[in-house]
């Protein structure tokens, strides 16, 4: 006899080849394993727009931090700047010597202002004596 097969032979070799592959391939794992890898692409396109929003927010940090005309780093030196020049000053003496011109200043000031109310009272008296007693000779207006 001959070993030519059948088309029914070969219809059950493939059948049982189908059958031990399928022994062999996990049933529904397949699809589990392809919906988790599907989940993971779709969370890892959200986590790269999230680093792109996270990368903005730090540049947006980054420029206020360290511009050079106004950033929170330029203004604190200029005050640690002006305030070390203060305490210089405060140890060479220089505020007591600006209170004291502050306070010979407001004296003066106040001994010109009774100096002007002075003044103002003699001119007031000269000008009433001028228009209710007359003129510079004595002789009243008519």
């Amino acid at each position: 006899m001959s070993k030519i097969k059948t088309n029914k032979e070969h219809l059950e070799i493939l059948q049982r080849s189908v059958d031990e592959l399928r022994k062999s391939i996990p049933n529904g794992d397949l699809q589990k394993i392809q919906i988790i890898l599907e989940f993971i692409s779709t969370k890892q396109g959200e986590i790269v727009t999230d680093i792109a929003e996270v990368k903005l927010a730090i540049e947006k940090i980054h420029r206020k931090l360290y511009n050079p005309e106004d950033g929170v780093v330029v203004r604190v030196n200029k005050n640690t700047e002006h305030r070390r020049n203060s305490e210089k000053q405060l140890e060479k003496g220089t505020f007591a010597t600006v209170q004291t011109k502050i306070e010979k200043l407001w004296d003066w000031k106040n001994t010109v202002n009774r100096a002007l109310w002075v003044v103002y009272a003699a001119v007031i008296g000269l000008l009433l004596k001028l228009v209710f007693f007359g003129g510079v000779n004595g002789s009243s207006i008519q």
